[in-house]
């Protein structure tokens, strides 16, 4: 649900976006983090694009920002404590 606005979460889940915010606060989410996704999202998107671009003699730099944002974007959308 990290993925969708808050007010879609909260409506797919059947509670209130507030509640939905105070059961994220008591599991350690301050924010809710679907812009964050997006401008993952986003930059993964455009790396990617940059990627295949480039001769591939100088893709190693872009392919290595590019696992970098994917792994924090994947640690993102962890349960918590998982």
């Amino acid at each position: 649900y990290f993925a969708l606005p808050l007010q879609v979460a909260a409506q797919r889940l059947g509670v209130c976006a507030t509640t939905l915010k105070k059961i994220c606060r008591g599991f350690g989410i301050p924010r809710w983090p679907n812009r964050k996704i997006r401008k993952m999202n986003r930059t993964i998107s455009r790396l990617q694009g940059m990627a295949t671009e480039m001769p591939p003699d100088k893709q190693g730099r872009i392919n290595d920002e590019l696992q970098q944002w994917q792994r924090k974007r994947e640690q993102l959308l962890q349960p918590p404590g998982g």
